[in-house]
């Protein structure tokens, strides 16, 4: 089975692999003209261009927070964890506030 070297402008960024190459950390919804493929060892790139399908955003549909209630006492601290859902959603930001700083607050 032939072996490839992958390059990424005058680097090579894959060397002696099958084909199919699989090419990793892509950008959605980029265009990509900076890559070249050749037979492993060989001089002779082929150029190669590519988009990349634009990724669908998958919407968050839960968050869980653990654990659910905490009781303190003035001056303790506590840890609290939150869980976003799906696994794969696309923005899994959270963010911890407090409604009332007089009486806790929050730290990252």
């Amino acid at each position: 089975m032939a072996k490839f070297d992958l390059y990424k402008g005058a680097s090579k960024v894959q060397s002696s692999v099958d084909s199919p190459i699989v090419i990793s950390d892509l950008i959605p919804g980029t265009q990509y003209d900076d890559y070249s493929v050749s037979y492993a060892g060989s001089e002779g790139k082929t150029a190669v261009s590519f988009k990349t399908e634009a990724q669908a955003d998958v919407p968050v549909t839960g968050v869980t927070v653990s654990p659910k209630t905490i009781a303190m006492k003035i001056g303790e601290t506590k840890q609290v964890a939150g869980v976003i859902s799906p696994e794969s959603a696309t923005n899994k930001g959270m963010t911890y506030l407090s409604e009332n700083e007089a009486i806790v607050t929050v730290a990252s």
